[in-house]
C-alpha cells in the first residue's frame, strides 16, 4: 500500500463515520447532494512534478469496486498529456451524461470524457500561471451530477489533511440535503 493508498483510505473512512455519526444514508444523501464517499466510489489521482499539482477524480460506477483506485503521479511535464489521455480512455469516463448539466459551465450534451477534456484543458491553457503561484492546498472542485467530482490540488494530495477534506464534503452534503435526523457526535478513526 502507498501513502496514496493510505490517504484514500483514511478519507473514505473520515467521511464515512461522520455520516454514520450525523446519521446520513446513501439513500437521503443520492442524488440530492454532490458527490460523496458512499459506496461504490472510485478515485483517480493523476498530476505532474513540474510545476507539482495534482488531480483528485471520485466517481461512482456500480460496475466497478469500491474503493477501487487508479494513480499517476510525479509524472514529468512532457509525460502528462498521454497520461491524462491514458486515463480519459478508461470506459468509467465515457458513460453518457444523463440528463443533467455538467458544472462547470456547459449546456450541451456530452460524456465525462469531454468534461474531463473541458476541465483539464482550462486548467492547463488558463490556470497554469495561477497554479505556479498558489499555496500548496485544494484549490478548486466541479461536479458531474452525482457521478464525478473533481479536484484541483497545488502542491500534493497527501500533503493535505484527509479529516479536512473529508469534513469539507460532508459539510457540502449536510448543505444541500435535509436529514431525517441529526445528532451531533464526535467520530474517532483508526489510523494505520
Amino acid at each position: 500500500m502507498s501513502a496514496y493508498d493510505d490517504w484514500l483510505n483514511d478519507l473514505c473512512s473520515e467521511f464515512r463515520g461522520e455520516c454514520e455519526c450525523l446519521q446520513i444514508t446513501p439513500q437521503i444523501a443520492t442524488p440530492k447532494g454532490p458527490t460523496t464517499l458512499f459506496a461504490p466510489c472510485q478515485f483517480y489521482v493523476v498530476g505532474s512534478m513540474d510545476p507539482v499539482f495534482q488531480y483528485l477524480l471520485i466517481t461512482h460506477n456500480p460496475a466497478l469496486p469500491d474503493l477501487e483506485r487508479v494513480i499517476e503521479v510525479d509524472v514529468p511535464a512532457y509525460e502528462f498529456m498521454d497520461v491524462l489521455e491514458r486515463l480519459k480512455s478508461r470506459p468509467e469516463f465515457r458513460l453518457l451524461k444523463t440528463g443533467h448539466t455538467f458544472v462547470p459551465g456547459s449546456e450541451d450534451a456530452g460524456t465525462l470524457t469531454e468534461f474531463l477534456d473541458r476541465s483539464f484543458s482550462s486548467f492547463l491553457a488558463r490556470r497554469w500561471p495561477a497554479v505556479i503561484g498558489a499555496r500548496p492546498g485544494i484549490m478548486s472542485r466541479g461536479n458531474v451530477n452525482w457521478v464525478v467530482s473533481l479536484y484541483e490540488i497545488r502542491g500534493k494530495l497527501i500533503d493535505q489533511s484527509s479529516a479536512s477534506v473529508a469534513g469539507e464534503i460532508v459539510a457540502e452534503l449536510k448543505a444541500a440535503i435535509t436529514p431525517q435526523s441529526s445528532v451531533a457526535c464526535t467520530p474517532t478513526y483508526p489510523h494505520s
